[in-house]
């Protein structure tokens, strides 16, 4: 079943809502269309088995004789109204230019609407009568139509449109012009079922009748006090989003109080033969009479039946019989003699130009003959009307996006004002810290921020720190190197004891440190907490002291129990007797546990030296190679880079295993973060007596006025592409640092967009 986005077809809507199909066995699949064009081309094929459309439609559907089986059977009337006449302004006959086209919107071409505004036009022009089209639109555009400059107004019902109250009504002339007509309720819209569905399911019909004049009756009954009630619970807006919920319960509240109601399953036939009186139906070129009209709209064995409830509604012979006594067919046209593809080709450019020119209300004029491009031209004009709704649907939803986007700049700006009142407090807490808080640029390097308690300890103002970096403040390689295996921790936070701080007069003293990563979108920052360690240094001096005495004190004894211990052993008299034997044995065993104890408690006060990070060992760096390329595999896979190995096995070299591992790991770690897509090529051969380890990548290359910088201390290349990349910039640093501990050395070749190739020699031991 299909209905229109108007309120007139509430009772359908109600009963689908209220579930009165469902109590009845019924399974009613309810769809709602824009324009009864479409509802009446689908009723036609036998899509759908039944819907709504205006009682004229019908009536000019039952004059046509265009088949043996008839298309529509009639239900029971939906909604009724009292129309009148409205426009932008009152206008009067001499106001109206004869050489212009004037719109008058309405829901259908053969609606009740439609003829009102002819039959009123008609009777207000009585002498210069104007050009008059006839624009079929939806119930949401046609506010927009009445307020354009070439809208004459239109006939409705301002209970149905609400927003006809804005504007001027010609109610007074409507009573002059149209004395049998004004005032009356005129039955708008009808229930009707396609002829297929009624030969198919004779039962089914007559339930969805009875219940729709069940659903009727419940709207004629409700109770203002639970209109609202009604309206909330059973969303019935879905299926009129144009409406608002008072206009809906206004509606409903008239309905309620009037005697002759909106919604009825009755109603007199009369006024709609009084409107469609003296007009000439389009195709039938012939005068409808009164009494043929009310032929048609006949309902007496319907409206008997739905009384009694037990007489059948398909067997009766208003029901049997749904068309008009004598029907005609459409007029022939010889369409041979006339040239109309020239005019609709020329209409059509014209329109098109219209609708580039901004007037997207334009379209083709149409008569009521059936020649053949006067029926393209009606589909054209369907088409411009959809696209036209379309396009109101964009602009309410655009009106929607603004407002919500409205909302969103408030709690923006709430957000702001919370988000800085964060900052705020953030900014006092880092100020007055107990703990020497500074913050660090992770590219330049440059202390960026420092709180008082920093200020305190280095002498250094604001001012003054502005202008230095962290290498001026700490010393050594060790902060690199900690920077460096910053990028491969899974935590964020990073501790290093025994550090040294230089102060602003020159000293040093001894802090340890601890570092936090910041991402600051773009670049990343660190925070560093420095804390004074010489009290923390001299509490383990003296636990290292106090163990030192502890093992010495401990030892001096035990040499003389072992020494005598020894003496009683080489005794043969006392080793003879198997009882002294037995305990001889457990005590060597005590002895030897509690020296184990002693050296163990000597071993923590030996001081490792702080530069001893490993072993000095000979091993092939080929092996190393290929452990870093394995352990760094998912790395490249990742990315779907191609890895060549070109490695030579069996050359040694004499150095830290782990330091040559960082060296090969950062330089192939590199070349995979910096080569979007294509290989990377690592080999390792023998040159004279050097080992050469060359990393090559086809990556995005470094510029050259920066090759002699790369090696730098935090520096970064500025880009925009390296800064989504991400790094500290301490990585090529630290790995020339380890090259030159091991007596080598480490040089680069690149082209920008092309690549780049590290190349690492060291000696080969012998």
């Amino acid at each position: 079943m299909m209905i229109t986005d108007r309120i007139t077809s509430l009772p359908i809507s109600i009963a689908e809502k209220k579930g009165f199909f469902e109590e009845n066995d019924l399974r009613v699949d309810l769809r709602s269309c824009i324009d009864y064009k479409s509802i009446i081309t689908l009723l036609e094929s036998g899509r759908i088995d039944a819907a709504e459309i205006p009682t004229t439609t019908y009536l000019h559907d039952a004059f046509l004789k265009k088949s043996k089986v008839k298309r529509l059977y009639k239900g029971i009337y939906l909604a009724h109204s009292p129309m009148s006449y409205y426009s932008r302004s009152f206008f009067k006959p001499f106001e109206i230019l004869l050489n212009k086209t004037y719109d008058i919107p309405v829901p259908n071409q053969f609606s009740p609407e439609r003829f009102f505004a002819e039959k009123f036009i008609e009777s207000y022009f009585p002498d210069k009568y104007p050009k008059l089209r006839f624009v079929e639109t939806p119930y949401y555009l046609v506010e927009k139509y009445l307020r354009s400059s070439s809208s004459i107004g239109c006939s409705a019902d301002p209970l149905f449109c609400p927003f006809l109250n804005k504007f001027q009504t010609l109610e007074e002339k409507v009573k002059e012009f149209l004395p049998d007509i004004a005032g009356k309720y005129i039955p708008t819209t009808m229930l009707v079922f396609s002829g297929q569905f009624v030969a198919n399911f004779p039962k089914e019909t007559e339930n969805i009748i009875r219940t729709v004049k069940d659903s009727i009756e419940f709207l004629n009954l409700i109770e203002p006090s639970q209109i609202d009630e009604l309206i909330s619970d059973t969303n019935i807006l879905n299926y009129y989003p144009h409406y608002r919920f008072g206009e809906l319960k206004q509606l409903l509240l008239q309905n309620r109080l009037k005697d002759d109601k909106i919604f009825h399953w009755k109603g007199d036939a009369k006024p709609l033969a009084a409107l469609v009186k003296d007009h000439f139906f389009q195709g039938i070129k012939r005068v409808i009479s009164e009494e043929e009209v009310d032929a048609v709209l006949n309902f007496t064995d319907i409206w008997k039946a739905l009384d009694t409830k037990d007489e059948t509604i398909v067997s009766g012979k208003s029901f049997q019989n749904p068309g008009a006594l004598v029907q005609y067919s459409p007029s022939l046209v010889n369409y041979r003699k006339q040239n109309y593809t020239r005019h609709l080709i020329t209409d059509a450019i014209s329109i098109s130009l219209d609708i580039l020119e901004g007037n997207i209300h334009s379209r083709l004029n149409i008569d009521e003959s059936l020649r053949i491009d006067n029926r393209v031209r009606i589909h054209i004009n369907n088409m411009l009307d959809y696209f036209q709704s379309e396009l109101f649907k964009l602009n309410e939803r655009t009106i929607e996006l603004e407002n919500i986007n409205s909302i969103l700049e408030i709690k923006l700006d709430r957000s702001s004002v919370n988000l800085q009142y964060s900052e705020e407090r953030y900014r006092y807490l880092f100020e007055f810290s107990r703990e020497a808080l500074i913050i660090v640029d992770s590219d330049s390097g440059e202390i960026i921020e420092s709180n008082l308690q920093f200020r305190l300890m280095s002498g250094y103002s604001r001012t003054e720190l502005s202008r230095i970096k962290i290498d001026d403040v700490i010393v050594g390689q060790k902060l690199e190197k900690e920077f460096y295996l910053d990028k491969h921790r899974t935590d964020s936070m990073l501790n290093i004891p025994n550090g040294e701080m230089i102060l602003k007069d020159g000293t040093k003293i001894g802090v340890d440190i601890s570092i936090n990563s910041m991402l600051v979108s773009p670049r990343k920052r660190y925070q560093i907490i420095l804390k004074d360690n010489r009290e923390r240094i001299e509490s383990e001096k003296a636990k290292h002291e106090f163990i030192s005495n502890i093992s010495h004190e401990l030892r001096s004894p035990m040499t003389n129990i072992r020494g005598y211990f020894e003496l009683l052993t080489e005794d043969p008299a006392i080793r003879s007797k198997p009882e002294n034997s037995e305990m001889l044995d457990i005590i060597d065993k005590n002895i030897k546990r509690l020296s184990f104890l002693i050296e163990n408690l000597l071993k923590i006060e030996k001081d490792i030296p702080e530069d001893e990070d490993g072993t000095v060992e000979i091993f092939d760096p080929a092996v190393v190679v290929e452990d870093v390329i394995h352990m760094n595999s998912h790395l490249f896979n990742e990315k779907k880079l191609r890895v060549i190995q070109n490695l030579e096995k069996g050359h040694l070299i004499k150095a830290i295993r782990f330091e040559f591992s960082q060296i090969v790991s950062n330089l192939f770690v590199n070349a995979i973060k910096y080569t979007p897509s294509g290989e990377v090529e690592v080999s390792l051969q023998l040159e004279k007596d050097m080992i050469v380890l060359v990393v090559k990548d086809s990556g995005i290359g470094i510029p050259e006025k920066y090759k002699n910088s790369i090696f730098d201390r935090f520096f970064r290349i500025p880009s925009n592409e390296n800064k989504k990349i991400g790094g500290t910039g301490l990585g090529l640093s630290i790995t020339r640092s380890l090259v030159e501990k091991m007596g080598g050395e480490i040089s680069v070749v690149s082209e920008l967009g092309t690549g780049s190739i590290f190349k690492v020699e060291v000696k080969q031991a012998k």
